[in-house]
């Protein structure tokens, strides 16, 4: 059981299956916006129809962003609360996890840097 959108006790694979459907969903119109943009010029859409397609897509990853939070937040409650005979080695998972991800942050933005090559 865990709480999910203002309920305390909801069953964890109900709260998924909303949060997957409901992701796949955002994702699919998503899908279908950006390819409506992608051809707003084959059908000679005016400058604000293709940004209505913009906009729509922008929504769309708003709402799955938060979303994904929802999923971060199941994900958390269904692992609870870390054992204390876990309480360091959990520690030292988390950080070089962190490091990992901080790591890969500079890298990504190193190469975003690098010039291309034809």
């Amino acid at each position: 059981m865990v709480s999910f959108r203002g309920e305390d006790e909801i069953d964890v694979n109900d709260a998924l299956d909303v949060l997957f459907r409901e992701m796949q969903e955002n994702l699919n119109s998503c899908h279908c916006s950006v390819r409506q943009l992608a051809m707003s010029e084959e059908r000679a859409d005016t400058y604000m129809e293709a940004a209505e397609h913009h906009f729509a897509i922008q929504d769309y990853v708003d709402v799955l962003v938060d979303l994904f939070k929802e999923l971060k937040s199941v994900s958390k409650q269904v692992l609870g609360p870390c054992p204390k005979d876990y309480k360091t080695e959990f520690k030292l998972l988390e950080d070089k996890r962190k490091e990992v991800k901080r790591l890969q942050k500079e890298k990504e933005k190193q190469d975003r840097m690098k010039p291309i090559k034809e």
